[in-house]
């Protein structure tokens, strides 16, 4: 069964037509992205605009909410049974 939030997204229904965000970039604008089993093969890692020098999340946020958006369940209990809503796509990660 999809997680509750696909259902009430209506990303269940894009699922059942074949489209999970292959293709898709989605910029996450926050605390960073950090590389995690998650995104494995789905991050990209845009700027640093916080004056920081490094793309690490210190902060967690910005990986949360990228997991949200593209993340495999790879973390997630369950072994996968929490992906995004649309999993294939791709997160470019920019630090502010």
């Amino acid at each position: 069964m999809p997680p509750r939030s696909s259902a009430c997204s209506g990303a269940s229904t894009a699922w059942r037509a074949g489209n999970y965000g292959k293709g898709i970039g989605v910029a996450v604008i926050d605390t960073g992205v950090s590389s995690v089993p998650d995104l494995r093969g789905h991050l990209i890692h845009g700027p640093d605009l916080s004056g920081e020098g490094s793309t690490i999340d210190r902060f967690g946020h910005g990986t949360v909410m990228a997991g949200g958006i593209a993340g495999s369940g790879a973390n997630s209990p369950g072994n996968g049974s929490r992906t995004g809503l649309p999993p294939q796509a791709h997160v470019i990660g920019v630090k502010t």
